[in-house]
């Protein structure tokens, strides 16, 4: 991104990152730069399901429940589906 920032190049190879998404946004120049599309990633958490703890269903299901979905797609500045 500071590359880009500075005109050394024309595109980010990997894109915005989500920490500095909402701060090239605020910026109208930077902001005019920007071509949005979709974009497709897939993040997930992985458990053995062989093992203890997480070989309980009730386990898997409570570590489902505790985790704030709503809060992971406001992190990655509501860009996520």
């Amino acid at each position: 991104l500071l590359r880009l920032q500075k005109g050394e190049i024309d595109i980010p190879g990997d894109g915005i990152p989500p920490a500095k998404f909402q701060e090239v946004m605020a910026d109208p120049e930077q902001k005019a730069r920007v071509v949005e599309g979709g974009q497709l990633h897939t993040g997930y958490i992985t458990m053995n399901t062989t093992m203890a703890p997480f070989d309980n269903v009730k386990v898997r299901q409570a570590v489902n429940m505790a985790i704030n979905k709503d809060r992971v797609v406001q992190l990655i500045n509501n860009r996520a589906v």
